[in-house]
């Protein structure tokens, strides 16, 4: 099983807490680009968990090519807060997969 390198492939935005002020960043990760040929995989496995604090290079998920899996690891640390993909699904590069908040 190989390891992605994901290469800024985020949408990002800001929102503010309403407790006490301060600012976080939400993340919106996209699948990153497997192979020179490929522009669809199949999720396999979500290591990711809604609520769950994950850091940068941990496995999120595991997706699946014509010729192997390939493991989708966390660009960045941050807390899980949406998850966008489920198993089974086909889903093409730069496509959106999970929420990242940091």
């Amino acid at each position: 099983m190989s390891t992605v390198q994901p290469s800024g492939n985020r949408w990002t935005s800001f929102s503010t807490g309403l407790a006490h002020g301060e600012q976080t960043m939400r993340s919106t990760l996209k699948m990153p680009k497997v192979g020179d040929a490929v522009d669809e995989v199949v999720i396999n496995d979500i290591q990711a968990r809604i609520g769950a604090r994950v850091v940068e290079g941990q496995t999120l998920f595991v997706v699946e090519t014509d010729k192997s899996q390939i493991e989708i690891p966390a660009p960045f640390g941050g807390t899980v807060v949406e998850i966008l993909i489920a198993v089974g699904d086909d889903v093409k590069t730069g496509a959106p997969t999970l929420v990242l908040e940091v």
